[in-house]
C-alpha cells in the first residue's frame, strides 16, 4: 500500500509542476503593470498609473462604444463572428487601414487609437 502511495504522491508532484508551468503568465504583457501602479493598473498606451483615472476611462470608453454600436445593431439582429470582431474594433478603437502585400502574404495593418481627451 505504501508503495502505491508514494508512486500516486510523485505523479501528483509532476501534473501540479505541468499545470503551474503551462499556466505561468508572468513573462506576458498581459501580466505587466504601469511602473509606480503597485500592482493595480495593467500596462497601457497611454501609460495611465492611477486606477481611479483608467476606470474612469474605461466607463467613458464603455459608453462611447454602446452608444456606436446601438446605432449599428437592432434588437433582432443575429450575430455571427464578424459581429464579434467589430464589437472588439470598436470598443478597442481599432481601425483597419487595409492589406499590406509582403512576399504574397496579405496581413492587415491595424492602428490603435488614443481616446479622446476629457475634462
Amino acid at each position: 500500500m505504501q508503495m502505491w502511495w508514494d508512486y500516486f504522491e510523485g505523479r501528483m508532484k509532476v501534473y501540479k509542476k505541468k499545470i503551474a508551468d503551462r499556466y505561468d503568465i508572468s513573462g506576458l504583457v498581459e501580466a505587466q503593470f504601469e511602473p509606480g501602479s503597485c500592482h493595480r493598473v495593467l500596462k497601457n498606451l497611454l501609460g495611465i498609473r492611477r486606477k481611479r483615472e483608467m476606470d474612469r476611462l474605461e466607463g467613458l470608453e464603455q459608453l462611447r462604444a454602446l452608444r456606436e454600436l446601438i446605432k449599428i445593431y437592432g434588437k433582432s439582429h443575429q450575430f455571427a463572428a464578424a459581429d464579434i470582431c467589430r464589437i472588439h474594433r470598436i470598443w478597442l478603437k481599432i481601425s483597419i487601414l487595409g492589406q499590406e502585400s509582403t512576399g504574397g502574404s496579405t496581413s492587415p495593418k491595424t492602428t490603435l487609437h488614443s481616446p479622446p481627451q476629457t475634462r
